[in-house]
């Protein structure tokens, strides 16, 4: 009886290691393919040569800050107007006209239904996206001793869609959304240096400093809170995050970029990476994919760079032979990616790509 106890006792326990070692050998499989997928994301992936994914087409005019607006269109700015431009062939294009000096910047709301435009000319509009119908005109900033308040800057909708920010040289004004009837009034010194970038939160804005094109603040709002970072172009311009907690930024060389953590209280001390480009590859845009985690880079070689946002490594190098590319934006899923060229009056489709983070 004891010798047939023994040996269940032997066989349950044999049966309990077989058990530990499957499962040490799965966690240890599991370990395995978490490295295999770590070393891929860090490694270069290699253009795959299939002319499908790339579709050149000519500009119908100059095109500034592109935008995706859904799969099928783009937003993009051109002198005192914007337009929505269909990437299929033979749908006419919706024209947004009414300011009269340059659109400077311009927002969709978080439903799709409204776009916010501003311009040098002193107003904010609001917009029908479909129709390309003036729903409503702010009042006009007008100061004649300081000519320069009444150029209206950055503007972004509230993540509610229920109020809009906008940037001047004199400070930050919020609007009602309905009727852009202007609620509130926030001045600050920093906008002397220059035009601000409004974080898509509103916690926060970036300032590029005039003067010496070395640096821009960090302004905190309703905290009253500074923080200067030496690292900046001065003709290419600041990004956010989606999110709004980072910040990328081009170097004064033109061939190196930060993004800054801008959360962080030692946020001066802090970067996330930092890409040295080669001197024959200047670079001229840049732009966030909507998720945050890709970046791609637009350089004066034709080139476009797709990169990790965490930490720099190149995913996949796009090319545009003998095109200065100097915009560039993902589409609202991050598979696609357009790139416009001025200089040639061409844009390039690239897409749909399948990203694997």
């Amino acid at each position: 009886m004891k010798r047939i106890e023994n040996t269940s006792i032997l066989t349950l326990l044999t049966a309990f290691f077989a058990f530990l070692t499957g499962v040490m050998g799965m966690f240890s499989a599991i370990q395995k393919v978490k490295l295999a997928e770590k070393t891929r994301i860090l490694s270069s992936i290699p253009l795959r040569n299939d002319h499908r994914r790339q579709t050149v087409r000519k500009m119908p005019r100059e095109m500034r800050q592109p935008r995706f607006y859904d799969d099928t269109s783009l937003l993009y700015v051109s002198g005192e107007r914007l337009y929505r431009m269909y990437l299929r062939e033979g749908v006419p294009e919706v024209e947004f006209k009414g300011h009269t000096d340059d659109v400077a910047d311009y927002d969709v709301s978080p439903d799709g239904n409204r776009i916010v435009t501003s311009s040098t000319d002193g107003t904010i509009r609001l917009w029908d996206p479909f129709t390309g119908e003036c729903l409503a005109v702010s009042e006009r900033l007008d100061t004649n001793d300081q000519p320069s308040w009444t150029m209206l800057h950055d503007v972004v909708f509230r993540r509610d869609g229920k109020r809009i920010m906008s940037a001047d040289m004199g400070g930050v004004r919020i609007w009602r959304a309905t009727d852009l009837k202007l609620l509130s009034f926030e001045q600050s010194d920093i906008f002397y240096l220059r035009n601000g970038l409004l974080s898509p939160d509103w916690n926060t804005m970036c300032v590029p400093e005039l003067d010496s094109l070395a640096g821009f603040d960090i302004y905190r709002r309703g905290k009253g809170s500074y923080t200067w970072l030496q690292h900046i172009s001065g003709h290419t311009p600041l990004r956010y995050s989606p999110d709004g907690r980072r910040v990328l930024s081009v170097g004064r060389d033109t061939h190196s970029m930060n993004v800054w953590d801008i959360r962080l209280k030692d946020v001066d001390r802090y970067i996330t990476w930092n890409w040295l480009n080669t001197p024959d590859s200047t670079l001229c845009a840049a732009a966030f994919s909507p998720d945050g985690e890709l970046v791609a880079s637009a350089h004066a070689d034709g080139t476009v760079r797709i990169l990790n946002a965490r930490n720099g490594a190149e995913r996949e190098v796009l090319h545009w032979e003998g095109r200065e590319v100097d915009g560039i934006c993902f589409d609202p899923k991050g598979g696609k990616i357009i790139a416009c060229s001025s200089a040639s009056g061409e844009y390039c489709l690239w897409g749909p790509f399948s990203w694997m983070i």
